[in-house]
């Protein structure tokens, strides 16, 4: 049934060939028009258009495929009145930390200008500051820009947060600390690059990170195209392992924030990163496993999770779940992410819209996943155009879980900081094991001569406290001496074994 009806969709599809180009057309022409008028009116409305480019949830995929065409970048303000800024922000002392300053800027881009220089260490660094015309607070963008395309409630929402994820760019302080939380997931991820930045150069306005030799996705790309579909499959596996288990992601990453080093490592920088709370990570990654296993109902359970439903609209969940089993949207991505219809980028919209569509709203978390998933997704689909790459990235990322896992138990790190768990059970496993072989002894054999249960307790406890002793040996070798070989602790641990083994023969 589900193939019939995709059927008589494909071919009212082009019966309709002659008006859909038609509506195309016109819709290509007004979505020219509008980010023509979002260029003019200036570098926060380009923001703005550059923005609404990763909401493929509210508008024409059309629309959104314009709209990224926006460049991010603007007039550089002349080296004077840059350095007039860095003395407003640090004071006239700032030069004391550094050696040499290029006058000339590496980047103009929309929100900041920056600057390499070099501290006195020889570290070279890039000073990024902030553009003027957001020192005042959050842009003023007119709602007259939407009207053909959402309703003014949708509208108010979407400026809100747009608001929001300015606010969060703009403040540069803001972004070093999710910087260095990063830096945190670089340690424990070989794919993952950081930049180190230096508190003492920075502030709200003015951000100092380590500059390092990098180039971007884009230059990356045109280097070697047999390599793309590696990198596109990368690149989704770093952002959906920053997203569901890193400190957080990039929402709105584009080719050229996006650097690659000499040893394939992906790092994002002039970024909006937001961090989500361990109970969306779980909603979300119970979804994606879900939608892998082709368990729908269980995967919308979990999508809905982190939607909420207005109070005044009536929602059939009913209805809501068959359209989620049988999703087809074929072909309404197609200007962006191509003509496949099972990749999972396609597969997420569809449920994402088919939640719109019942009157459900992403939460704001929820929101800057979804952007940060579509955005990803278009520029893997830019190298990789065959093939589904966040299917590959998905497929990585559990592996890479299952590997992590067993490190961390692995690690003396995780039993250290967890001691006093360990150390409470250890007080109460004698008297448990005690306890337990006692009620098995006297289950399997009720006759049997008090003396002899007597021997066998004290059996058991002679071989408890052998085992306490052993444990104890291995902390003190571990802690004080220093072994951190996994051979010998596995060595340490097969005798013990053995002798659990000894014991229960005998």
């Amino acid at each position: 049934m589900l193939h019939q009806t995709n059927y008589r969709r494909g071919a009212q599809r082009h019966s309709r060939h002659g008006r859909d180009l038609t509506g195309t057309i016109s819709l290509n022409r007004r979505a020219s028009e509008l980010r023509q008028q979002l260029q003019d009116r200036g570098p926060e409305h380009s923001c703005f258009g550059l923005y609404l480019a990763s909401r493929i949830d509210i508008l024409p995929a059309e629309v959104c495929r314009e709209l990224a065409l926006i460049t991010d970048a603007a007039a550089p303000i002349p080296a004077a009145g840059i350095r007039n800024m860095i003395v407003q922000e640090l004071g006239h002392h700032w030069e004391r930390s550094i050696t040499d300053f290029e006058e000339t800027p590496c980047e103009s881009t929309l929100i900041s200008q920056s600057h390499r220089a070099w501290l006195r260490t020889g570290t070279a660094v890039k000073l990024m500051v902030l553009r003027p015309q957001y020192h005042t607070g959050p842009a003023l963008i007119g709602a007259d820009l939407l009207a053909d395309y959402c309703d003014g409630r949708t509208i108010a929402r979407v400026l809100a947060d747009f608001n929001a994820a300015l606010s969060r760019k703009t403040n540069f302080l803001v972004l070093r600390d999710a910087l260095e939380s990063m830096r945190q997931d670089a340690a424990n991820f070989d794919l993952l690059q950081s930049h180190a930045s230096y508190p003492e150069l920075s502030s709200t306005r003015l951000l100092a990170v380590e500059d390092k030799e990098e180039m971007t996705l884009a230059q990356a790309a045109d280097i070697d195209s047999r390599d793309n579909e590696l990198l596109a499959a990368r690149l989704c596996h770093v952002w959906l392992y920053q997203a569901l288990q890193g400190h957080c992601f990039p929402v709105d990453a584009q080719l050229h924030n996006i650097l690659l080093n000499h040893a394939n490592q992906l790092s994002f920088v002039q970024c909006d990163l937001v961090g989500l709370p361990s109970g969306v990570k779980e909603n979300i990654s119970n979804y994606f496993g879900a939608m892998l296993a082709d368990d729908p109902d269980r995967a919308s359970t979990y999508l809905l999770r982190e939607m909420e439903r207005p109070v005044n609209v009536k929602t059939d969940f009913e209805a809501f779940r068959t359209g989620f089993r049988q999703a087809a949207y074929f072909g309404m991505l197609e200007p962006v992410l191509g003509t496949r219809s099972d990749t999972i980028p396609q597969m997420v919209f569809q449920h994402c819209k088919l939640a719109l569509n019942h009157g459900y709203i992403p939460r704001a978390h929820l929101l800057c996943f979804y952007r940060g998933f579509f955005s990803t997704a278009r520029i893997a689909y830019k190298l990789a155009p065959h093939g589904d790459p966040m299917r590959e990235g998905l497929t990585e990322l559990r592996i890479t879980s299952s590997f992590t896992q067993v490190r961390t138990m692995m690690d003396w790190r995780h039993w250290y900081e967890n001691s006093d768990r360990f150390a409470s059970a250890l007080l109460h496993l004698p008297r448990t094991i005690d306890d337990a072989l006692t009620r098995a002894a006297t289950l399997h054999q009720p006759a049997i001569h008090t003396d002899k249960v007597a021997a066998t307790r004290q059996a058991q406890r002679t071989f408890l406290l052998e085992l306490l002793v052993l444990l104890a040996l291995i902390s003190i070798c571990f802690f004080e001496t220093g072994i951190q070989s996994q051979k010998t602790i596995l060595l340490i641990l097969l005798i013990a074994g053995f002798l659990l083994l000894r014991q229960r023969e005998t």
